[in-house]
């Protein structure tokens, strides 16, 4: 491999890895715990870390500190609706001129480009917060964008963050404050296009490094560079690349995709995607397909006809109706004073044919919800490693290596509850088993 390829290598794992780290505190990414803004919740989630906060050690804010913090944020992320409601490149690139990412006027007029793939008219975009959280280096409000797409409501995330390092006080005080912004569409939606395009040049000029590496794939492997040639002639025959358009489609947040169709003279199409959090080209020409890094993190999860139901994600990021048809009933019930900080907060409780859910909403909003309960009582259900009702405590060990049994007294290894936590995130998995059989399933969050 020579030394401009290997620079080439070099400089997208490096962006891959960027943008990836910039992903688990974006937008487009649920990590940590959904908390309700300190209007929702009175006491500040703190999983993610122990903040320092000059004025704060402990890394709390006080109740007038945190609303007067969501007050300033709900400020400026208006200040950034204005602008993209005008669609103005200009203003939108001074407002995030002190980022890190190169935020020029052309950069910002491809973010307006991709939110309006996502929503028909911006000028009637809604703006909502949603929750607030901390990390060691930022304070962060979480805000939903909302709008209509071909006579439809969608809605995407927006978030406002601020950096700790001069404390609360210099960010009330508002003369040094500097709000970072982000969404999928302006931390992750540029850079998604400038891959494609990579992408495409590569496989135009066919350079099986490059197409490999973009792919997610180990390129010194035989077998993969077997798999990027059979796939560069399957392109060959099937789509002409030297005359090939690339038509953004936008983003898919159910799967977290950019969507894209690769357009030839003769109007032939084939479509990619692109992964938000890897930003790996997926292309089902291509015959090996990527390995997930962390397959740990959908421990919390189920598997239902082919489809994915994550713990903690929001009712607009996963299409329940599409996976679970029409629900047997569905109730939402506002949490009342006994509820301590979740008072005022909504619970919707949807059952289904062997499955109940849970949901939760923090107060104020009531309109969108995210996972907090799934409870399994019928087959036909699978966690993400494949166990079901009915399956022998065998079968829960050899997918599960380092499961334990449940610290809740019981010892039989056939008449017990074997338990998978993160307890940082507050997400356990339950298995009930009885006669040495899984009778139950719970994947559930504990808010603090």
């Amino acid at each position: 491999m020579n030394n401009k390829l290997k620079g080439m290598q070099l400089f997208i794992r490096t962006l891959v890895v960027a943008t990836t780290l910039a992903a688990a505190v974006g937008a487009c990414s649920n990590e940590g715990d959904p908390v309700p803004s300190q209007s929702e919740q009175s006491t500040p989630d703190n999983k993610e870390g122990t903040p320092v906060v000059a004025e704060q050690p402990t890394g709390q804010l006080t109740d007038e500190e945190a609303q007067s913090l969501e007050q300033i944020a709900t400020e400026d992320a208006e200040k950034y609706m204005v602008a993209l409601k005008r669609e103005d490149a200009e203003a939108l690139s001074r407002l995030m001129a002190h980022a890190e990412n190169e935020n020029v006027p052309e950069t910002m007029k491809v973010v307006i480009e991709g939110f309006r793939l996502h929503f028909d008219n911006l000028a009637d975009l809604k703006l909502s917060l949603k929750s607030n959280q901390q990390t060691e280096e930022y304070f962060i409000e979480n805000f939903i964008l909302t709008g209509m797409r071909d006579g439809e409501e969608r809605a995407i995330p927006f978030q406002v963050k601020y950096a700790k390092k001069g404390g609360i006080a210099a960010l009330l005080s508002g003369d040094t404050r500097e709000p970072l912004y982000d969404s999928p569409y302006i931390g992750q939606y540029p850079y998604a296009v400038r891959d494609a395009g990579r992408y495409v040049q590569a496989l135009i000029q066919k350079d099986v490094d490059s197409a490999a590496l973009h792919l997610g794939l180990d390129e010194s492997k035989k077998e993969v560079r077997a798999a990027v040639q059979q796939m560069l002639q399957v392109y060959a025959e099937k789509l002409d690349l030297s005359a090939a358009k690339i038509i953004p489609l936008g983003y898919d947040a159910a799967n977290k995709q950019f969507l894209f169709d690769l357009q030839d003279g003769k109007k032939r199409v084939h479509s990619i995607q692109l992964g938000a959090d890897t930003f790996h080209i997926q292309d089902n020409w291509a015959t090996v397909k990527a390995v997930p890094e962390d397959s740990a993190a959908n421990d919390f999860a189920l598997s239902v006809n082919d489809s994915a139901i994550t713990l903690k994600a929001w009712d607009y990021d996963v299409n329940l109706d599409k996976i679970l048809g029409a629900p047997l009933s569905s109730q939402v019930e506002q949490l009342g004073e006994g509820a301590d900080t979740s008072t005022g907060s909504f619970m919707k409780r949807m059952k289904y044919d062997g499955l109940q859910l849970e949901l939760f909403s923090p107060k104020n909003n009531g309109k969108h919800f995210w996972i907090m309960t799934m409870e399994i009582t019928k087959e036909g259900y699978q966690t993400s490693r494949g166990i079901e009702l009915g399956h022998t405590v065998k079968a829960i060990t050899d997918a599960y290596p380092a499961i334990q049994i449940a610290p809740d007294g019981r010892t039989d290894p056939n008449n017990c509850a074997y338990e998978v936590k993160d307890e940082d995130q507050g997400s356990f998995l339950k298995l009930e088993v009885k006669e040495g059989v899984v009778s139950g399933i719970k994947i559930y969050h504990l808010i603090p």
